[in-house]
């Protein structure tokens, strides 16, 4: 038994110092209809289904809200937690965690409910990251990557994704993919750079044909909390929507692959399940807790054009 760890152990490290070797190459996430430039109107028919995307999945009922919070749970597969460090909040199976948001920002926190960390927080500030422990003043951290605080808004980004996407400047149709029997208009959206750069990531929305609501995404992993090579990206499907205050609706998991979208959601690196969604619950400023900061909302005033 130990070695076959030992075995999968040496064999993923391998692969991931090979990767780090490799990290100059960026992943190019554009598809062939986009790249030979052939057919008209990509621009204008891309942004329209994001346009349909965002009121299918309730947007403007999400605006109306400050702040909201809801209670997460994780689970891992093998190696992934373990081995492969790529648990950002270090949880177990039976710890639950409560992410806290202002809506349409950067801003966000995360607080223990159980266990030995119970009552500890986490969190961002205008692109500061803190700790705040029970009984303590909070604590910013100097370097720019804490695991935790890149997870708040990592995940900050994806709840909010039918809103958030609508400011990339870069839009085009990426044709359609068949995924588990369902055949799904995809969307290709980035910042300033159209090919592939160290700068700006690359997304591919999949939008159902029907709802009209994102189902799943593929996207680049440019910004994170330790080394991956420049050809990484990931999958995530959003799964069991739900309406949670008047007709937003959110997911209530994510599904976290590696690489393209697998036909199983059993094949995953880990999930999140959400529960509880509530709006306006508590008060703003307790996701600011250094009032001289300047507030920047959705803008990354760090991250201007790198063309």
């Amino acid at each position: 038994m130990k070695s076959t760890v030992m075995n999968h152990q040496f064999k993923y490290y391998t692969v991931f110092l090979l990767g780090i070797l490799l990290s100059a190459c960026h992943k190019d996430l554009r598809t062939s209809l986009i790249k030979n430039g052939t057919e008209q109107n990509l621009e204008e028919k891309g942004k329209a289904l994001l346009a349909e995307a965002y009121k299918a999945h309730g947007m403007d009922a999400f605006k109306q809200h400050q702040v909201y919070e809801v209670d997460a749970n994780f689970k891992f597969h093998f190696p992934f937690r373990s081995m492969m460090n790529m648990d950002p909040f270090k949880v177990g199976p039976n710890d639950d965690v409560k992410l806290r948001y202002a809506v349409n920002s950067f801003d966000g926190q995360i607080e223990y409910m159980n266990g030995n960390r119970k009552g500890d927080i986490y969190g961002t500030q205008s692109f500061k990251n803190y700790k705040l422990l029970p009984g303590e003043e909070a604590k910013f951290y100097k370097r720019k990557q804490e695991r935790r605080a890149w997870a708040v808004t990592a995940y900050h980004y994806l709840l909010e994704i039918p809103m958030r996407i609508q400011k990339a400047n870069i839009v085009k149709y990426a044709g359609k993919e068949t995924y588990n029997g369902v055949e799904y208009d995809k969307v290709f959206a980035t910042w300033d750079i159209e090919k592939a750069n160290k700068h700006f990531d690359h997304w591919i929305l999949y939008i159902h044909p029907k709802t009209k609501r994102i189902d799943l995404l593929k996207a680049t992993i440019k910004e994170y909390y330790m080394p991956l090579p420049g050809f990484m990206y990931a999958t995530v499907l959003f799964q069991d929507y739900q309406k949670v205050s008047g007709d937003l609706i959110m997911p209530s998991r994510f599904v976290f692959q590696m690489f393209n979208p697998k036909k199983k959601d059993t094949k995953f690196i880990y999930d999140i399940k959400f529960q509880n969604y509530q709006f306006d619950s508590f008060d703003i400023e307790k996701l600011y807790p250094n009032k001289e900061l300047e507030r920047f909302g959705d803008s990354k005033p760090s991250l201007l054009s790198k063309k």
